[in-house]
């Protein structure tokens, strides 16, 4: 007997079709849309945060002092894996996050040739304006971090103009950079122009640590050694274990949520699934009663339902592009975030609903069908 062909009944109940694509359809957008706004989060903290001190790592005076004292400096000058050390101040400003809080943007206030190979070391590049110049209270500033703040080119901002801000003094920004990593540059801070008033500078007011090729880890490994009471020391690998920290708390109740929402809603739609195919039970009994198999009508189940699924995941991916695209363009590029929908978790995340979905609806039509009596069913008494 010639085998049925899967999906035929949807193309001839377009109605019932087009209810289970699109409950499906959103059910995927949900998900990927949810995913990728917590992406967007940690994605944002690890551009602030994690990816500049792949290039190089950071040491201040400890909490009270003003410059690094002399054991420390002659340790780093002495240490043969590095490469440069650059004479820094470091303040800080903050951004807010997608979906609430905030994290803090270093900003490094050095000589203009030094910012240079900073920005070249980062991949960074001027769009608009120009660097600053030395002994000035000018900035330049990369374009995320001005978006999230909605500052422009031109612009005087820090704490003297908004007391909300963390940037301490006054400075105007001449360059917006633009570039992979996420950076903030500016020739001499407001503590640095106090201290030349006040203090005879012997020492640095920190360093960034530049390593040799293939040196990260030993540097890295070197710098987290020095003694807390003698600097604050910031590389890679402790950014990196501090910030894995704090989000494994925040990861875990995330995803423990949307493995909730995921199983709460690939149930319902299961179980609209399992509805409409007991609503066919005529046709299985007759389709039984004429010669097909209890196997062939399972295997016909099976095909439709679980092409449906993979259909409406794929469109409900190509949905959520859409709609993450126009999000992008509307809300969060703006404001300097950037979300993207390709991601292993979005994958993992959407191929659950199709799996679960297909489990809830195949199995206990299956079952069911096992128990069919077609006689009992073409006579109505099931």
């Amino acid at each position: 007997m010639k085998p049925l062909t899967a999906l035929k009944y949807f193309k001839e109940n377009k109605r019932k079709a087009l209810v289970s694509f699109i409950v499906l359809i959103f059910t995927v957008c949900a998900i990927s849309l949810i995913t990728v706004l917590i992406n967007s989060i940690t994605g944002t903290i690890n551009d602030i945060n994690v990816k500049p001190v792949e290039y190089f790592s950071t040491i201040a005076p400890i909490d009270g002092e003003y410059f690094l004292n002399n054991s420390v400096v002659k340790s780093l000058k002495n240490n043969p894996d590095i490469d440069k050390l650059i004479d820094t101040d470091i303040g800080g400003t903050s951004v807010n996050l997608a979906i609430g809080g905030t994290t803090t943007v270093p900003v490094l206030f050095t000589d203009k040739g030094d910012l240079e190979t900073i920005m070249s070391t980062m991949k960074a590049t001027i769009r608009k304006g120009r660097m600053p110049e030395n002994k000035t209270n000018e900035i330049a500033v990369h374009w995320r971090v001005m978006a999230n703040k909605g500052w422009k080119l031109g612009d005087t901002v820090g704490s003297f103009k908004n007391k909300k801000e963390f940037l301490i003094g006054e400075y105007k920004i001449v360059g917006e950079i633009d570039g992979p990593n996420i950076i903030f540059i500016g020739t001499e801070s407001y503590k640095q122009k106090q201290l030349q008033k006040i203090s005879k500078v012997n020492n640095p007011r920190g360093y960034l640590v530049f390593h040799k090729e293939g040196k990260r880890d030993a540097v890295n490994t070197f710098i987290d050694s020095i003694d807390k009471s003698q600097a604050n020391t910031f590389t890679y690998n402790k950014i990196k274990e501090i910030l894995d920290e704090q989000l494994k708390g925040l990861n875990s109740t995330i995803v423990a949520i949307i493995l909730v929402v995921i199983l709460i809603l690939s149930i319902s739609v299961g179980s609209l699934m399992y509805v409409i195919y007991i609503q066919r039970s005529d046709e299985f009994g007759i389709l039984y009663a004429i010669g097909y198999r209890k196997k062939s009508i399972a295997t016909l189940i099976i095909k439709e339902i679980m092409s449906l699924n993979l259909i409406s995941w794929t469109l409900g991916l190509v949905f959520s592009y859409g709609v993450i695209s126009m999000l992008n363009r509307a809300i969060y590029n703006p404001r300097g975030d950037v979300i993207s929908i390709f991601s292993l978790n979005v994958l993992i995340y959407t191929l659950m609903i199709p799996v679960i979905v297909g489990l809830f609806s195949i199995f206990p039509i299956t079952m069911r069908l096992r128990n069919w009596d077609p006689i009992a069913i073409i006579e109505r008494r099931e």
